[in-house]
Parts: structure tokens; sequence; C-alpha cells
């Protein structure tokens, strides 16, 4: 078998790990690996949107002596020798800078082109409605890259006869253009994620790791093989993330003092819990992830606050995910500067219990928050606004319209939906993906492949953890900035 493996994404062991990981498979296989990269000639990717020419530099070496430890040589390919740039027909004049919408609606043939740029745009400015004119030259680096992957792939899978592909993530603009790729020519394309934690890795078959409709038969494949103890170790895993004691979650809670409530709690009141998500991470999916009763979550909360204003024995306490703390933009200040008499925001930084929060609430509601799932695991009604990979596991709640979500509010007799779903959904967590056998990670810079260590040359090394430090002494500072930006909106 004739493989491809592209990858503009090996900046980090977290993403390259994988490539390493089924390259030695595929060799122990007996069959042809070539792999297809970058020596810098894209204009902008989704580890350097900025085309820094020692991030290139970097990534470059950090490749070349990862795929030197693996068991034979293969092939490696550039992009820029596949096609030449100057002959790509780039399209610009597609982009439509009026609005969101209008921008990621716009596909070039199978591509869906707005949406992967879009991604990346939001991705990297954690701003789910960017200002498109602002970032125009990111926008214009991004677009032309993407695409120009798009028909190199093409061509590679005509002129090789490749019989698979692999990519990871698929989501940002110049991986998605490698999936879309494939899709226009008919060839498998698996896609590389991390797994269940940092030792495992995942693969979904023509599909991006986000899709609703694969993870579900995942879920239920997972449980349906899983073992005697797979209920008890479920519940187990949930028990173990309310007490913070999950490392991969108990980070958001880390400030957060044990079942402390917020400031006037009153247990008398019907105490409705709202727990909001990053929507920067859902926004520019695709279709399937498209909230089909509320335009956003702040919208949803306004028309809820309406729809309760009149009886006064409903309270609504937003909970501000952790992991928007220091965000700086119109969907978190608008959330902030909300005021109303029946809606209490809990900012994303306050040392109110988030989990004391769901055990002491009437009922849960989310846009697609874990807390939602783990509700229905403690006994709690839960209701879901908008959509998450659980949805149809049948334990929360999920009305098809405004009036649907006001009814289920409204209702004293609703009880929690059956915790089967919730079991399943955390046994998925627990066990999804692939444990490595040949490749290891030590670090965000350095790894293991087949027992020999990887990582940039010594000097990219040193200045990589020298850059590191500073980006993120700069992040702190834009943080802090944006904290006291967020306080004027609070007060």
């Amino acid at each position: 078998m004739k493989v491809l493996f592209y990858s503009t994404y090996h900046f980090n062991t977290e993403t390259f790990g994988p490539y390493l990981e089924i390259i030695q498979e595929h060799l122990d296989k007996g069959d042809e690996v070539i792999f297809l990269s970058c020596n810098g000639e894209l204009s902008s990717c989704q580890t350097n949107p900025n085309h820094s020419t020692l991030i290139c530099k970097t990534c470059v070496s950090m490749r070349q002596n990862g795929l030197k430890n693996l068991s034979s040589d293969i092939q490696q390919i550039q992009i820029e020798n596949i096609i030449p740039k100057n002959s790509i027909n780039s399209h610009l004049q597609l982009i439509n800078y009026e609005s969101v919408d209008a921008f990621k609606s716009t596909y070039i043939e199978s591509f869906d082109i707005g949406m992967a740029v879009l991604s990346t745009v939001i991705s990297i400015f954690r701003d789910p409605s960017p200002n498109l004119e602002k970032h125009k030259k990111l926008i214009e680096n991004q677009w032309e890259s993407s695409l120009w992957v798009y028909e190199v792939i093409k061509k590679i899978i005509n002129d090789e006869q490749i019989e698979l592909v692999y990519v990871f993530n698929a989501r940002f603009a110049v991986l998605r253009a490698c999936l879309r790729a494939c899709e226009n020519k008919t060839v498998n394309c698996h896609v590389l994620e991390e797994g269940q934690d940092r030792k495992h890795y995942s693969v979904w078959k023509n599909s991006m790791p986000h899709s609703l409709t694969y993870v579900e038969k995942t879920i239920q494949e997972l449980w349906d093989s899983g073992s005697n103890t797979k209920e008890q170790d479920a519940f187990e895993y949930f028990k173990n993330r309310s007490q913070g004691k999950n490392n991969r979650v108990g980070h958001f809670t880390a400030g957060q003092k044990k079942d402390k409530l917020p400031e006037g709690w009153d247990s008398t009141k019907q105490n409705i819990a709202i727990y909001i998500s990053s929507e920067d991470e859902f926004v520019a999916i695709g279709p399937e992830w498209e909230n089909k009763v509320y335009k956003s979550q702040l919208e949803a909360i306004k028309q809820i606050s309406d729809s309760l204003s009149n009886d006064n024995n409903f309270v609504l306490y937003v909970r501000v995910h952790p992991n928007l703390h220091g965000i700086l933009n119109e969907s978190v200040t608008s959330l902030y500067a909300l005021r109303r008499e029946n809606v209490v925001i809990i900012p994303a930084d306050s040392p109110v219990s988030s989990y004391g929060l769901m055990f002491n609430a009437d009922k849960v509601l989310s846009f697609g928050s874990s807390m939602s799932i783990e509700a229905t695991a403690f006994g709690k009604v839960s209701i879901l606004a908008g959509n998450g990979f659980y949805m149809n596991l049948g334990s929360t709640y999920n009305p098809k319209s405004h009036s649907d979500l006001i009814e289920l509010i409204k209702n004293d007799d609703l009880k929690p939906k059956p915790i089967l779903g919730a079991m399943k959904y955390a046994n998925f967590l627990l066990h999804f993906g692939n444990q490595y056998q040949f490749f290891e990670r030590t670090s965000t810079f350095e790894g293991k492949l087949n027992g020999k260590w990887f990582g940039p040359n010594k000097p990219y090394l040193i200045i990589r953890k020298i850059g590191r430090a500073i980006r993120l002494k700069k992040e702190k500072k834009l943080k802090e900035q944006n904290i006291k930006a967020i306080r004027t909106f609070q007060n």
C-alpha cells in the first residue's frame, strides 16, 4: 500500500507523536510511505500564523530529527516541489468580508475554505465573532496557503496513486484542506488526534474528531466492548472530576473553594445553574454544530431571562467557563455587562464552586459543557440548549425551541433523565484512543521514537524554551490588562 502523511503541524510532540507512531506501523507492514510537508513556503499555518522564520526552522528541524528515528528511510517531499505557488489561482476575490456568516459559507469545489479559515482565525484570537477586516492579511495568507495545499494533495493522490492519507486534527485551514482534497478524490483520509491522555492517540476515519455522529458511534462501540466494571469506573471518573482529581479538568477548578455558593443564594428559589462554554472552540467546525435554537449563548440567556421575568421565583446563575479567564472580546464583555434582576453572572475567576453550584441547583442548563452530562450522573435534571457529543445518549433534555426550554425550566415535576448515557460518555473519555508503542512524549518540545531522543536542534530548542518563557510572560501581562478591562464591565 502507498500511504501519504501530510503535516505542517509537527511543532509540538503532542501533534507530531501520532504521525511517527502510525508511520512506524506502516513501515512494519511493508507499506510505502510518503511524507509531505513544507520548508517554510506556506505564508501562514496554524502553529506559525505570522510566518516567523525562526519558528519555521525550528519546526523543520523537529520534523527531520523525528523522522530520522524511524526504522527505515521514507520519501520526503515539499509542497513547493509539487506545484509552484504562482501557478495556483487563489480566488481571493471570493473572500466576503461583509459578515462572518457570508465569509464562512464560501466553498471552492468540495473545500469549505471559508469555514476552515474562519476556524483558524477564531482559534488564534479566541474570538467567536472576529473583525474580518482587521485580520485581512492573516485571512488572505491562510486562504492562499490552504488552497495551495488542497491542490497539491489532489495532484499527489493522482500522480502517486495514493491509497490512504493521514493528517492531524483537520479543523484548521491548511489541515482541513487535506481532508477535503481526499474527499474530492474519494481516497480514505484518517485524521489523527490525541486520545484519552497524552499516552494515547486516536484515529478518525474520513472524519474530523469533532463529528457528533462519529463520536456517538465510538461511544457505543466502547460501551459494548467495555469491562464488567464499566459503570462503576465511569461514575468514579465523574466523581474524581467533581473533586478536582482529574488532570485534564482539575486546573479549571483549582481556584475555586469547595462547596462555595454565590452570595445571596436562596434555597427557597428555583435556582437554575447555567454553564457557559468557550464558543470559539466549536463555532466554525460545520453545520452539525450550529445551534438551531439560539444565535449565541448571550442571546439565549437574554431570552430565557425575559421569559422568566414575570416570576420572581426563578434565578439564573450563569457560570462563565474558567477557560475564558482573561479573554477580552465582545462575546465575553457583553456577558459581563448583562444587567438583569433574575440573572447572576459568576465570573470565570470566581472562587464559587462550579460543582457546588451544580449540586445545589434545581436544574442545570448548558450549551455543550460537560457539566450537563455530569449533572445527570449525580441525579440532577439537565437541559442541553446546544450541541454536545453526548446529546443523543438519552441523559439530557434537548429542547427543540425556546418555548420548549422554558416549559422544561418551569416544570416542577421534571425528573432527571436516566444516567446510562452519562456512564457511556464517561467510559468513552476513559478509554478512547490507542496506546503508543513506538513513540514516547517526554515534553512539549522533546520525545522518543523507537527509544531514541528527538526534538529541535539544540540551538533551536534553547531558543524555543526561552521564547516560550517570554511568550508566557507577555500572555500573562496581556491577561492582566484584559482582566482590568473586564472589571469595568462587571462593576
